[in-house]
């Protein structure tokens, strides 16, 4: 029996990077690739470190980890499970850097397929391990499907109001991170900060990382290799990601009660240290007064955004239909 002090509650993410393995592999003979991984698993560090000294989680701030191995990522928080303030920043700290990871690794044309939960765990020095990790390592396994990261159902039914509105629930009833919209409002909020809006919505900056993502998304469609066993497994991953792009941004160019931007705002706003009524009031019309002056540009930009899924999957479906005749 494990010693009472072994584990303690902590929120937990498991996160696969897909097509690591092979990049890993590649890069023997690429000395550029293989700096390449390691800057981008170092800048998750950095984003974790960053995340743990930021002012805006109030007087109860858990401690976020990073561990990375092969091709994979631990992300960690310890909790009090009685304090629902530190479980709400947990997890919205967890749901954040993982998004955040989610949109930097397609960068370098690699996606994330994980899991979130809350439960026992034991992370000390270099020793990680516990119930609450086997969950999430076998969540993401049998029950992620395509690249997201779902939220299993301890951490929703214990999660507070701040994490729900960037949260999906599909048709099976699996909830995931909304990944696209945490990182619009982060960047809607930093865009109106004056001091801050050229690092968000006021120059575009984010719809550039929005055609990126499209980008990879279809650069790493071409690159599926008919003739391998797992063909069609990829096929639908990466086809279930790409309707999950140009769903998000259909909603994001809709607007109305797909996209409660105030709802949003709110929600992200009243987790900032110091944040009072007359403060938030103010940064939310800010926000959305720039959000409304941009809009119709805003539209036609994300537009172009979108994935022609007929062209960009019809040559591998043609090629699918020839082989099996």
């Amino acid at each position: 029996m494990a010693s009472p002090n072994t584990y303690q509650t902590a929120v937990i993410a498991f996160l696969d990077i897909s097509g690591l393995k092979e990049a890993v592999q590649e890069s023997l003979e690429k000395p550029e690739l293989a700096s390449k991984i390691e800057g981008m698993l170092l800048g998750l560090q950095n984003r974790c470190t960053e995340l743990n000294k930021s002012q805006q989680w109030g007087p109860t701030i858990p401690n976020l980890k990073a561990r990375a191995f092969s091709d994979s990522v631990i992300l960690t928080c310890p909790v009090d499970a009685k304090n629902s303030t530190m479980l709400d920043n947990a997890l919205r700290k967890i749901a954040v850097i993982s998004s955040a990871f989610q949109m930097e690794v397609a960068v370098y044309d690699f996606f994330i397929r994980g899991a979130l939960t809350v439960g026992l765990h034991c992370d000390r020095d270099d020793v990680s391990f516990g119930p609450a990790f086997v969950e999430a390592y076998e969540a993401e396994k049998q029950l992620a499907n395509w690249l997201r990261v779902i939220v299993l159902p301890k951490a929703l039914d214990l999660r507070a109001h701040g994490l729900h509105p960037y949260l999906i629930t599909d048709d099976a009833g699996i909830t995931y991170v909304n990944y696209l919209h945490l990182c619009t409002v982060n960047l809607l909020l930093q865009s109106s900060d004056p001091e801050k809006e050229q690092a968000g919505l006021h120059s575009f900056s984010w719809i550039s990382l929005i055609q990126r993502h499209k980008t990879a998304l279809e650069r790493a469609v071409k690159k599926l290799n008919v003739d391998s066993p797992q063909f069609l497994v990829n096929l639908s991953k990466y086809h279930s990601l790409a309707h999950y792009h140009n769903w998000y941004l259909r909603q994001l160019m809709r607007g109305g009660k797909d996209f409660p931007l105030i709802e949003l705002l709110e929600g992200a706003l009243s987790h900032k240290k110091g944040m009072t009524k007359k403060r938030m009031a103010k940064e939310i019309t800010e926000a959305t007064d720039l959000f409304s002056q941009i809009d119709e540009l805003l539209k036609r930009r994300l537009k172009n955004c979108l994935i022609d899924t007929r062209t960009i999957f019809a040559p591998l479906r043609r090629r699918t239909s020839r082989r099996n005749s």
